[in-house]
């Protein structure tokens, strides 16, 4: 494009940005501050982004509180996001990314079974595996075959949401 074309167009992409930013600001405003949120109100925006098929929404909003905990929970909240990551490369057609990233993910949801933080962890396990096992089946040739269905949501496994992990 000629020099005088993209100058042409300079106002316009100004705009467009200015836009943008507008935008972003409006929609900062009515989301919660996750600076102000607890952990366990955190973790249920993120499991409700999981379920809705937001993973990398999910996998952004557990950054946080994954980094900060000093605990062995830290585990629990980096194989959430491993397990959302994975699932965001199976959504977007990338078979290795996710096998790689979903095989990481379980060994490090595994010593939270049976429950952790009101997560059935055993049944995400569970679940998570057998999409894992269906993905490798496939290849990266048939992934095109895969069935959405297979993936799992992550479910309560009791009434507390701050409950401690179930020995």
């Amino acid at each position: 494009m000629p020099y005088s074309a993209v100058t042409a167009r300079l106002p316009f992409i100004a705009h467009y940005i200015a836009l943008q930013r507008v935008l972003a600001l409006l929609l900062l405003e009515t989301m919660p501050d996750q600076q102000m949120a607890t952990p366990e109100e955190i973790l249920a925006r993120a499991i409700a982004q999981f379920n809705g098929w937001r993973f990398w929404e999910c996998h952004e909003t557990l950054e946080d509180i994954w980094r900060a905990e000093e605990s062995d929970l830290a585990d629990l909240y980096q194989g959430v996001i491993k397990l959302a990551a994975g699932f965001h490369h199976l959504l977007r057609g990338n078979h290795n990314g996710a096998v790689i990233v979903l095989r990481g993910a379980l060994p490090l949801l595994d010593p939270f079974r049976p429950a952790c933080l009101g997560i059935n962890v055993q049944r995400l396990i569970a679940e998570a595996s057998e999409c894992l096992r269906h993905l490798e089946e496939l290849g990266p040739e048939r992934l095109g075959e895969f069935d959405r269905a297979l993936i799992p949501a992550i479910h309560v496994a009791a009434e507390n949401p701050r409950e401690a992990r179930s020995q």
